[in-house]
């Protein structure tokens, strides 16, 4: 019998992370976004159906939404796309990868393809909104039944694909095995334990973003917190407070050089701003 926490879902449940919105009131353990994921899928019968080989589609901020979208795509590629794309774009991505469900969210629906059904994940890991033929119904994905994380911890990720990716209109898949082994490296990389509190500026809509701003803290039991949009004076903010390692992209290291105290040059997608402080 296959590790089930060679798929990357459970290998985040299984890390014991948690992981909020900057601004937010509170954060979700790993373990209840994926669980939320895996209860839509069971009582959700016409979502089942539409993933019938076909592939799931993430139209999501980066946020805690994504874990539960993972979780929800049934262990099959999940097509990323960029909220940011044009709606022609997402519409040919989609009928490219053949997807047959898109997560998403309220604001951002009309820029999903409308042929394609539709699960929407604000309230998410409470409940979701699943649209399919002109009918919407909310599944309770509170109440459930705790995973079962048994298995071997440093486990190979399967052969199998996780997410597609398009860049420049060429498709790239990467598997459970790329994803999981990225994150490991990355974890090792920046020496990220439970103590660290990860700033994550990329997007999850991007595979270095969900790899290194995601999955690593994550799979490491640490503290993940996304900004949907970078905005240099609320960074600023969070950096004064327990922030170890923040994630981004080279321009806003470059907005926050003041603040981090480096040039640009000197860093890469993740730096250690501090060491965290040491466990009672």
């Amino acid at each position: 019998m296959s590790n089930p926490l060679a798929l990357l879902p459970l290998a985040l449940a299984a890390g014991g992370g948690r992981i909020g919105t900057a601004g937010a009131s509170v954060d979700f353990e790993a373990q209840q976004l994926v669980a939320a994921g895996v209860t839509l899928l069971q009582r959700s019968a016409p979502l089942v159906r539409a993933l019938n080989r076909r592939r799931s589609a993430i139209l999501l901020p980066t946020s805690p939404l994504f874990v539960t979208a993972l979780a929800a795509s049934e262990g099959r590629g999940a097509v990323l796309l960029d909220p940011l794309a044009a709606p022609a774009e997402i519409a040919y991505q989609c009928d490219d990868a053949g997807v047959g469900v898109v997560f998403t969210v309220s604001r951002l629906v009309s820029r999903a393809p409308g042929e394609i059904p539709v699960v929407l994940l604000d309230d998410a890991p409470r409940s979701a909104q699943v649209l399919f033929d002109g009918r919407a119904r909310t599944i309770d994905l509170g109440s459930h039944f705790g995973l079962s994380l048994e298995g071997e911890r440093d486990v190979a990720g399967r052969d199998e694909e996780a997410v597609v990716v398009y860049t420049s209109a060429t498709r790239e898949i990467l598997t459970h095995r790329d994803l999981i082994a990225g994150a490991r490296n990355a974890r090792e990389a920046l020496a990220i334990s439970p103590e660290d509190h990860v700033l994550t500026l990329l997007p999850f809509s991007q595979p270095v973003g969900l790899t290194i701003g995601g999955s690593a803290p994550l799979m490491s039991g640490a503290r993940v917190t996304t900004m949907d949009r970078f905005q240099p004076a609320k960074v600023a903010e969070l950096l004064e407070g327990d922030i170890t390692i923040v994630v981004g992209a080279p321009d806003a290291f470059q907005a926050l050089v003041g603040t981090i105290g480096r040039k640009n040059e000197s860093v890469g997608p993740a730096f250690r701003l501090r060491l965290p402080p040491r466990p009672e």
